[in-house]
């Protein structure tokens, strides 16, 4: 463990996660309210020639769009007027038309840049993981390595004094230990069912010191009882 701590190594760069791209988001979102204020325009512009059923429901969608963005009076007259004009009324369908087409596209585009923003802030995640596997593969290395020199100049004083055998091929062993240490470590914390056993241990763990200190209340109690009776 000394060995361990003693074994300096190179700190890491700090990757910054990469920040979403926000200027096609804002204008998505800008689009979006802007074309709210347009319909809640139109729907301004109908209410007056509207009756029946449908009118309560007109006037409550126009409430909702207004909330999302306030419709100008230029906006409304324009409906007024279009109304009454047949070439107005068409360019204004083919506007909502065009608006269907580029804001599915936009939507697109945003969806895109999160998928990639997401993968690549996993891409940055797994590296700075395999980056301090790599710091505690280095350090257990080192000590493997401290464990071999050890274990062979024990092996060189027993061919010159006839003592240390023995302790080589204890270091050998430890030097063994320590190169491998850190693989099987990774496989048994990075496994499915290592949090569920660290889990279940130390609710173990807890049941048992209840019960330890439980089972020792007793037993004072039991020979304070003893004590007064003699």
């Amino acid at each position: 463990m000394l060995l361990l701590c003693g074994c300096c190594s190179k700190p890491q760069p700090v990757i910054q996660p990469p920040q979403p791209e926000t200027p096609e988001k804002d204008a998505y979102v800008k689009r979006l309210e802007s074309e709210a204020g347009e319909g809640a325009a139109a729907l301004a512009a109908a209410k007056p020639h509207l009756e029946g059923k449908g009118k309560p429901l007109v006037e409550l969608t126009e409430t909702r769009l207004t909330g999302i963005q306030k419709p100008s009076a230029e906006s409304v007259q324009k409906y007024v007027k279009a109304m009454d004009n047949q070439k107005a009324m068409d360019d204004e369908k083919a506007k909502a038309k065009k608006v269907d087409e580029e804001t599915s596209r936009m939507a697109a585009r945003i969806a895109q840049m999160d998928k990639e923003n997401n993968d690549l802030k996993t891409s940055i995640e797994t590296m700075k993981k395999e980056d301090a596997w790599k710091e505690v593969r280095e350090s257990f290395l080192k000590m493997a390595m401290l464990f071999g020199f050890a274990g062979a100049a024990f092996i060189l004083a027993n061919t010159l004094i006839g003592k240390g055998l023995r302790s080589g091929v204890v270091m050998f062993l430890l030097s063994g230990v320590s190169a491998a240490t850190p693989f099987v470590l990774r496989d048994l914390v990075e496994s499915p069912w290592f949090k569920y056993t660290a889990l279940a241990v130390a609710a173990l763990g807890v049941l048992f010191g209840i019960w330890s200190a439980f089972a020792t209340h007793k037993e004072v109690r039991s020979r304070l009882r003893t004590g007064e009776g003699s």
